[in-house]
């Protein structure tokens, strides 16, 4: 790995495990409606001048249909709905949970019969990484730690975040990634603004939320995708899918230290087997494939 495509790991992986502390901070305020639109508006017109720049937006606008029903599975819904789940669960749960994204894309690439995903050790990742969010969310919620409901709720979110690159692969291969971005932050601000703009607070904020709000929108999402987009080109797809180990790791970090949260029972006991069946999910030495091609 290269000097600057060490420093762009190091970066995805810092930005990416930081939004659920800032959702957190700005929950204290904001209404989940208007933390989306903070975040998709702020940030999607960032990202339309960084698709304009690199000569993407047009094409992007060319496939719209297939743009908003990508935004509705990967911003729209899911942004909203870890929001609202945040209410109830720690920081260190919600991190912990969106690690298990590649366990799932691979979950969705075995129902839909992808025989090259189809591996001895894959399929011990995806079993091994249920049984993980099983002991997480059923130890948590027998002792009171979480809202079985929410937690339930980003489970589903981290679903929609496995399947949208599905969906891009499938349907927006060729439109640049940049362009699909952009477009699909530009809609979900724009699904968001009614109800984010009628549930704005009316009093003067503190200068914490603002902060809080540039972070989410600014740090973590315009400027997380532009280096995470940087980051694939540098150091490949491969290397790329070691965040799922890293990002986790920020957000319960950031949660305990920051947000004075605990270290539970079920997130000791989930965190390992979690992180063994993404480490199976993900490894190319371990696959030994079970179908043929």
């Amino acid at each position: 790995m290269s000097k600057r495509g060490l420093i762009l790991f190091i970066g995805s992986s810092i930005v990416g495990g930081l939004p659920w502390i800032f959702t957190k901070i700005l929950l204290e305020r904001f209404q989940p409606s208007s933390i989306v639109l903070i975040r998709a508006l702020v940030a999607g017109l960032v990202m339309l001048l960084y698709s304009m720049q690199q000569k993407t937006l047009f094409a992007a606008l060319k496939k719209w249909p297939w743009i908003l029903v990508f935004a509705l599975i990967q911003m729209t819904i899911p942004w909203w709905l870890t929001s609202f789940a945040q209410k109830s669960i720690d920081t260190t749960v919600v991190g912990l949970l969106m690690a298990t994204i590649p366990i799932f894309a691979l979950l969705f690439a075995f129902i839909e019969r992808e025989h090259s995903a189809i591996t001895r050790s894959r399929v011990a990742g995806v079993i091994t990484g249920i049984i993980g969010v099983a002991f997480l969310i059923g130890i948590d919620t027998a002792i009171g730690k979480s809202d079985l409901g929410k937690v339930l709720l980003v489970v589903l979110c981290t679903m929609g975040f496995a399947y949208g690159p599905r969906l891009v692969r499938r349907h927006l291969s060729e439109v640049p990634t940049s362009g699909v971005l952009a477009v699909a932050m530009i809609f979900t601000a724009m699904i968001w603004f009614v109800p984010g703009a009628s549930s704005w607070p009316t009093d003067t904020l503190h200068t914490k939320y603002v902060l809080a709000a540039l972070a989410v929108s600014l740090l973590c999402t315009a400027f997380g995708f532009i280096i995470y987009l940087e980051a694939i080109k540098e150091i490949g797809p491969q290397n790329i899918a070691l965040l799922a180990f890293t990002n986790p790791i920020v957000s319960i970090s950031i949660g305990v230290l920051f947000a004075h949260e605990s270290i539970s029972l079920g997130l000791m006991i989930g965190f390992p087997i979690i992180m063994l069946g993404i480490y199976l999910s993900t490894s190319k030495k371990l696959s030994t494939q079970l179908l043929p091609n």
